[in-house]
């Protein structure tokens, strides 16, 4: 059996309420693998994870953050909403 948190994101002393809950849970698996992922978590909030989750013997894997298959692109508009709407479903069908 293994354990897999996924989008563990934290900013601060801001750490999501429910994620600080799953702590109890290694202390009840302590031999069941515990496995945290997080894409946007600092030095400090993946200390927090560690300490909150009650994580042991853990080994932190950090990927190159420049991700180019994500972008924010800005478009704008003119016309009705009708009009936007349907050029909003053309450029996510194209994705």
């Amino acid at each position: 059996m293994i354990m897999c948190f996924d989008i563990l994101t934290c900013r601060g002393e801001q750490f999501r309420t429910d994620y600080s809950r799953l702590g109890m849970v290694s202390a009840f698996f302590p031999n069941v693998p515990l496995y945290a992922l997080t894409a946007t978590a600092t030095r400090d909030d993946g200390k927090m994870i560690i300490t909150t989750l009650c994580m042991k013997d853990v080994k932190n894997i950090v990927g190159n953050i420049d991700r180019p298959n994500i972008f924010i692109e800005k478009q704008f508009r003119e016309g009705a909403d009708d009009d936007a709407l349907e050029q909003i479903i053309l450029l996510l069908s194209i994705l």
